[in-house]
C-alpha cells in the first residue's frame, strides 16, 4: 500500500508546480479510489496548477456544533438551477445543517499554499494531479442502482484519468460541494471535463443531463 501512493507523495516534495496560482482555489470533498484501492476521505483544491488532493481525518464529534452550513457553495445553486432555488437551499443548509461534511475536521480554505503541502507531506495519502498530467475527467450523477442500494449520501461521481496515476475515482457525497466541483473541474480543464449532469430545482439535487 505504501508503494501505492509514493508517486503522489514525491510530487508533493516540491512547490514549484503550484508556484504560478492566482489565490483561486474552490474546494471540494471527496472519497478518492486510486486503481484498485480505497484512498480514504479528501479535500480537493482545484488549483491553476492541478489538484491537490489533501488527506482528511475525523475531527472530535464534540466540535460538530462549531462549523456552520457553506453559504457559498449554496449560493452556487442560484447560479446553476436559479437563485430561487439557492436561497431556498441555504435556508435549509442553516436549518439542518450538512451531516455528511460534519464527520471531518474542518476545511482548510484560510490556509496558505505553502501550509497545505506541509500539511499534505505528513499525510501520506495525499497526493496531487497536474492539469497537463489530466486526460480527462467524468462528471456524473449517481444511477439508480447506486441511490437504491447505497446510503442516500451521494450526490455525484467524478472519474478522472491522469497519465502518471491512472484512473482515479471521486465519490462526492454532499450536493454543495459537488456544485463546486461541476462549477470549478471545467474552468480548469476546460474541453477535457464532460459534465453529464443538470440541477434539478424541484428535487435540489444533481441528475443525469
Amino acid at each position: 500500500m505504501a508503494k501505492f501512493f509514493q508517486s503522489g507523495a514525491q510530487e508533493l516534495q516540491s512547490n514549484r508546480w503550484m508556484s504560478q496560482h492566482t489565490g483561486d482555489r474552490p474546494s471540494f470533498q471527496a472519497d478518492i479510489q486510486r486503481g484498485m484501492f480505497g484512498s480514504g476521505h479528501f479535500q480537493v483544491f482545484a488549483m491553476p496548477q492541478g489538484l491537490l488532493c489533501l488527506e482528511m481525518r475525523h475531527k472530535d464529534y464534540g466540535n460538530l456544533g462549531q462549523n456552520g452550513p457553506n453559504y457559498g457553495a449554496w449560493m452556487m445553486f442560484g447560479a446553476l438551477g436559479g437563485l430561487a432555488a439557492g436561497l431556498a437551499a441555504a435556508r435549509d443548509a442553516q436549518r439542518y445543517g450538512s451531516a455528511p461534511a460534519q464527520r471531518w475536521e474542518a476545511a482548510f480554505d484560510t490556509m496558505q499554499e505553502d501550509e497545505l503541502l506541509d500539511l499534505a507531506r505528513q499525510r501520506r495519502k495525499s497526493f496531487v494531479c497536474k492539469l497537463d498530467e489530466i486526460k480527462s475527467v467524468k462528471i456524473d450523477a449517481p444511477g439508480l442502482l447506486r441511490r437504491t442500494l447505497g446510503d442516500g449520501t451521494l450526490a455525484g461521481i467524478i472519474t478522472l484519468r491522469d497519465r502518471a496515476l491512472g484512473k482515479v475515482v471521486m465519490q462526492v457525497r454532499d450536493q454543495t460541494h459537488f456544485a463546486v466541483a461541476v462549477d470549478a473541474l471545467p474552468r480548469r480543464l476546460g474541453e477535457r471535463a464532460q459534465v453529464n449532469v443538470v440541477f434539478d430545482q424541484a428535487n435540489r439535487r444533481f441528475v443525469r443531463r
